[in-house]
């Protein structure tokens, strides 16, 4: 049994549907933190780090991961704290992939993995809003637990080029007479999806999670009903994240497939989990198609596709 396992047969009592899985730890023997452990393909005790000469002071060596070599990123200085001590025999690892990117996170502290609710989950104060490395905050035992925004990290270790010049659109005219909804907590995942809109020349709608999305598609319905129009008609697709507070990507997707005056509006799960798992479950409440976040030219492509179907 790996370490994972071990960590949830002790602590867990299993997930179930509408919850997120956290792994809890602690930073400095302070504050409580919680990564979402969909993203986490191994956790085991760290090997040897062997550093690397003027690399980004963030990263602090390479790790030989069953024979892949990976960046490994000190976690605390990744949140602008001071480095861990990572000389202690208590540093783990967490092996992680998404968005078909793999980095590992060196923590220490860790203390057990708790399922919460998603609707448990709450967005970040606004006044603390234009701090992007935190997308959410719950509770647990009277404590707070603020959620690390893992892909905000992983772009700014990795780089934030989203390569939109790698979008090839057939006929981008097309796009002028639709619009896009696009639904995502994190603050850089949204930036990310309004340089892909500007660049599409489309009309947008932007908003943080599922419940928003649900009031904006019912105000639309109403403007659209009182001209005599139908919803999706407008309405081209709409690119969901699936990991959000209030209400996750799979219900929102449920309720939009589920409402007979929106279930032919295409849905698009834009995720940074893209194993083979969560794209069935994508497809299982709905869901039309499955793209990675930051894949700019993938996502074109799909919204091209569904321009060519109607």
């Amino acid at each position: 049994m790996d370490l994972l396992s071990k960590i949830e047969a002790q602590t867990g009592t299993g997930k179930s549907s509408g919850q997120i899985e956290l792994l809890l730890f602690r930073l400095h023997g302070k504050t409580l933190y919680g990564v979402n452990v969909f993203k986490i393909k191994e956790i085991m005790p760290a090997p040897a780090i062997s550093k690397v000469p003027k690399s980004d002071p963030r990263i602090v060596g390479l790790l030989d991961v069953r024979g892949q070599i990976l960046s490994a990123v000190d976690i605390a200085l990744a949140l602008d704290m001071p480095p861990q001590d990572l000389s202690k025999d208590d540093v783990t690892l967490l092996y992680m992939e998404f968005s078909r990117q793999t980095l590992c996170f060196l923590i220490q502290d860790v203390e057990r993995i708790v399922y919460f609710n998603w609707h448990d989950m709450r967005l970040p104060p606004d006044i603390i809003s234009h701090k992007p490395y935190i997308t959410a905050i719950t509770t647990y035992e009277n404590q707070i637990v603020q959620v690390i925004d893992i892909e905000r990290i992983l772009l700014d270790v990795m780089g934030d080029d989203i390569q939109m010049h790698a979008i090839d659109l057939d006929d981008q005219a097309l796009f002028a007479e639709k619009t896009l909804i696009g639904v995502d907590d994190s603050r850089v995942a949204r930036a990310h999806l309004k340089k892909i809109f500007d660049k599409l020349g489309v009309d947008y709608h932007i908003v943080k999670d599922g419940k928003e999305v649900l009031e904006l598609l019912e105000t639309l319905e109403k403007d659209a009903e009182s001209e005599g129009k139908l919803l999706s008609n407008d309405i081209l697709a709409i690119i969901s994240d699936v990991e959000m507070p209030e209400m996750d990507g799979y219900v929102l997707t449920q309720k939009i497939k589920a409402d007979p005056r929106m279930k032919h509006l295409p849905v698009i799960m834009h995720s940074s989990l893209t194993a083979d798992a969560n794209m069935a479950m994508g497809k299982g409440v709905g869901a039309d198609a499955y793209v990675p976040k930051f894949q700019p030219r993938e996502l074109a492509a799909t919204l091209e596709t569904f321009f060519a179907a109607i």
